[in-house]
């Protein structure tokens, strides 16, 4: 489990949104029986683009975006931006679920 990693603690932001990025990717393949893993955001977003609604796909894409600056242009984060992250995405799957059933 991510959290279990303790990676935000430690300070390893990187390997946090490396993980926390893959999730979502299987994640969305899984509901949406996409390929994504192996692409990168700019190849994703205009797949996502077709298959979420306006609101869903801006948030995923900010996410993306967001989390592409920490892990490969080294931008620094808050901890508490961390957590938002999480949360964003635990409800996010959540409503899914209970919308979808």
């Amino acid at each position: 489990k991510l959290e279990e990693k303790n990676y935000v603690l430690r300070g390893l932001y990187k390997e946090y949104y490396l993980e926390l990025s893959l999730i979502l990717k299987r994640y969305l393949e899984h509901m949406y029986f996409l390929h994504l893993v192996e692409l990168s955001t700019s190849e994703v977003l205009p797949i996502l683009k077709y298959e979420l609604e306006s609101k869903k796909y801006d948030e995923i894409a900010h996410f993306f975006t967001h989390s592409d600056l920490i892990k490969f242009a080294k931008q620094n984060t808050a901890i508490s931006q961390c957590q938002r992250d999480l949360e964003w995405m635990k409800g996010m799957i959540q409503s899914d679920i209970e919308n979808n059933g």
